[in-house]
């Protein structure tokens, strides 16, 4: 069972932010990934447990993004929105405006601590 949402962060609501993670792609077109979820380390879809609500964070983009692989990591800029959706147990969701390839390491703290990912979000 999926730990409870929590330090899901409302105040960041409607706000610009940047967040670097893993791409799970959810949807697709013939141009590349329409939507995704962001996670915070590979594998964390099905991991079991899975990681807390706060950190996965289902995106959605107007411009498809041209992955190479599964779990690409990549930096991610739009909006920020807490949310439910149906799919999966999350705190919030993200209407990107920007996806690009991230070529550092992606915050292992974040895996070993259980930090929330938006706790590590730039705000734009």
């Amino acid at each position: 069972m999926q730990p409870p949402s929590g330090g899901v962060r409302s105040g960041w609501n409607g706000r610009i932010i940047k967040l670097t993670g893993y791409i799970i792609p959810m949807e697709h077109d013939a141009a590349g990934v329409t939507v995704f979820i962001l996670a915070p380390f590979v594998g964390a879809c099905i991991h079991v447990p899975s990681p807390p609500a706060s950190q996965l964070v289902p995106v959605s983009t107007a411009h498809p993004y041209a992955a190479e692989c599964p779990f690409e990591p990549v930096t991610v800029t739009g909006r920020l929105a807490t949310a439910r959706i149906s799919t999966a147990e999350v705190g919030f969701t993200l209407n990107a405006s920007k996806t690009g390839h991230f070529s550092g390491q992606v915050a292992p703290q974040v895996a070993r601590s259980g930090l929330v990912i938006a706790a590590h979000a730039q705000v734009e």
